[in-house]
């Protein structure tokens, strides 16, 4: 993805108010490499950084993910362990900018399955 100081938007392109984004191709994409599934979904993870990012530096104001399906907690449990590490750690990487720039950041959906140190980073 190119960096947001380099990206030109044509005259009169209007940013949208909300972008919704819904993580899917993951494994796929992996697989077609020759990589392990959560190889797939490092990457993701790194593309949905930085298009979170540029989204902000653009003035989106809403921007939602959709990351994790009641579905996916039928994958195998290593898959599942490392999908919970990448969103420990995105939101590790992420806890002094949302300060800074005072995001809000709001968690939608069942937490009850969560592992405990995801849910405390949530609340956090």
């Amino acid at each position: 993805m190119a960096p947001i100081d380099t990206l030109t938007l044509p005259k009169g392109t209007k940013i949208p108010n909300h972008i919704a984004l819904i993580l899917d191709g993951n494994r796929r994409w992996a697989r077609s490499r020759g990589l392990h599934p959560w190889e797939g979904h490092k990457a993701g993870f790194f593309a949905l950084k930085a298009l979170a990012k540029s989204a902000r530096t653009l003035g989106v104001h809403t921007f939602t993910v959709w990351g994790f399906s009641t579905e996916n907690w039928d994958r195998p449990q290593q898959e599942i362990e490392k999908i919970m590490g990448l969103i420990l750690r995105a939101l590790k990487d992420m806890e002094k900018e949302i300060i800074k720039d005072q995001v809000r950041f709001v968690h939608l959906g069942r937490k009850d399955r969560l592992p405990e140190n995801v849910l405390k980073k949530i609340q956090e």
